[in-house]
């Protein structure tokens, strides 16, 4: 098996300005080991975690874009929430509730991105902003909380 190689460019969004677009994929990683360092004790540790990006097609670009991977939480601290449940849904839906994520596809969102350079003088580009286009739609926040008939639930 031969691996590495060339750099793959990717098609880069414009920074610092707002772009419309749709949610049109949630991607998850289950089990996904992490390594984190105990607050109490200061030892690493790992643990197994889920992980979910969101895929947007953005108006103007031709290929699908996506978030970071990030753990799947809740949580008030968490990513997923603090950026994404809040600013698409400000304070419409509380930390630590249970969400369906899937249906999230479908959601006209307008996203503002960031870039990082790297060490190796490449860019990374993720999302700084997201909003979701219009007002709240109560039925698709109900939405987001009726699961699906069959949930897995992964111990951590």
């Amino acid at each position: 098996m031969l691996i590495g190689g060339e750099r793959k460019e990717f098609e880069r969004v414009k920074v610092d300005e707002f772009i419309e677009g749709e949610i049109i994929k949630v991607e998850e990683r289950l089990n996904e080991h992490k390594k984190y360092k105990d607050d109490e004790t200061g030892e690493t540790l790992e643990k197994s975690v889920h992980e979910i990006r969101l895929v947007f097609k953005l108006d103007g670009y031709q290929y699908p874009h996506r978030s970071r991977w990030m753990t799947a939480s809740m949580n008030e601290n968490a990513t997923f929430y603090k950026k994404y449940v809040r600013g698409l849904f400000e304070d419409a839906i509380a930390p630590d509730e249970k969400i369906n994520t899937e249906k999230l596809v479908g959601i006209k969102v307008r996203t503002m991105w960031d870039e990082i350079p790297l060490k190796d003088g490449s860019k990374f580009q993720s999302i700084d902003k997201i909003r979701k286009l219009g007002g709240f739609d109560l039925e698709l926040i109900k939405a987001l909380h009726s699961m699906p008939d069959k949930v897995e639930e992964i111990p951590f």
